[in-house]
C-alpha cells in the first residue's frame, strides 16, 4: 500500500478505518508535515500545494501564489580603490532597468562621476549627448541653479565636482536605463544627490543616450580623474 508522507509505524489501516475510499482526519498523524523533509529554498513556479477551495481539495501551482514584485534583483557590486566598475546586466529578459548607486566618493576631490555603455564584444558606445541640471545649497537659505549639456562626447555625466571629504559627503543615484537590448540609441535618466564640497548640499538630475544602432550589454562607472574610492551598486530589472 502506498503512504503520504512516511509509512505508518503502527499497525497499517483496514476496511474499517477507510470510508468510501477517504482517510479521514482522525487517521492522519499529527506530525504528517513537519516531519517530512523541509524544502529549504523558495519553491519552484510548479511545486504544488493542497488548498480546500470551499471544502473541495485542489492542487495548486506556487507561482499563483508567490509575491510579486515589479523590479527583480539582479546583482550588487562594491567597488573599493579602483579605477572604474563595469557592470554586464543587460540581457533580453528585460526591457528597462534600475540602477541605485550609494556611497560613492572620488580620491580626487571636485572630480565628476561618470557611465559609459558597452557592448557583449566590449565596444564602446561612442558620441554620447546628454542635458541636465543641478541645485546646489549657498547658505542663508539660498541655493543656485546651474544648467549643463554635452554634445558628442565620451560619457554622459552623472554628477558634477563631487566632494571627497569623507563618509557625508559621498555621492548617492537611482537611475534608469531604457531598453539596453533595442538596436537603437539606450536612453539614461538619473537623479544624484550629494555634496560639491564639505558644507554645500546639491541634487543633480541628468539625461542622455548613446549607442547609436546597436544593442548594450554592459554599463562602466568611472570618475573624469582619479579612482573610485568607494561605491557600491545594485541593478534591478524592471518587469516587461
Amino acid at each position: 500500500m502506498a503512504y503520504i508522507g512516511k509509512s505508518p509505524t503502527a499497525a497499517p489501516l483496514t476496511s474499517s478505518d477507510v470510508a468510501d475510499g477517504i482517510i479521514t482526519n482522525a487517521k492522519l498523524a499529527q506530525d504528517i508535515i513537519s516531519a517530512d523533509t523541509a524544502l529549504g529554498t523558495t519553491p519552484a513556479d510548479t511545486d504544488e500545494f493542497l488548498v480546500s477551495d470551499a471544502g473541495v481539495l485542489k492542487r495548486m501551482d506556487y507561482s499563483h501564489i508567490k509575491a510579486s514584485s515589479a523590479l527583480t534583483k539582479i546583482s550588487t557590486s562594491t567597488i573599493s580603490n579602483a579605477a572604474s566598475l563595469t557592470l554586464e546586466p543587460f540581457t533580453s529578459t528585460y526591457r528597462n532597468y534600475r540602477i541605485i548607486g550609494s556611497g560613492f566618493s572620488p580620491a580626487t576631490d571636485g572630480a565628476d562621476l561618470h557611465l559609459e555603455l558597452y557592448q557583449t564584444d566590449d565596444t564602446e558606445s561612442s558620441n554620447y549627448y546628454w542635458t541636465g541640471f543641478g541645485i546646489t545649497e549657498q547658505g542663508s537659505d539660498n541655493a543656485t541653479t546651474e544648467t549643463q549639456g554635452g554634445t558628442a562626447e565620451n560619457e554622459i555625466r552623472i554628477f558634477k565636482n563631487a566632494d571627497n571629504g569623507g563618509d557625508e559627503s559621498e555621492v548617492n543615484f537611482d537611475m534608469m536605463v531604457y531598453q539596453p537590448q533595442i538596436a537603437a540609441d539606450t536612453q539614461i535618466s538619473s537623479q544624484a544627490a550629494g555634496r560639491s564640497n564639505a558644507t554645500k548640499s546639491t541634487i543633480q538630475l541628468y539625461a542622455g543616450w548613446g549607442g547609436s544602432t546597436s544593442v548594450m550589454t554592459k554599463i562602466k562607472f568611472s570618475f573624469s580623474s582619479g579612482n573610485i574610492a568607494n561605491g557600491v551598486v545594485t541593478v534591478y530589472g524592471l518587469e516587461n
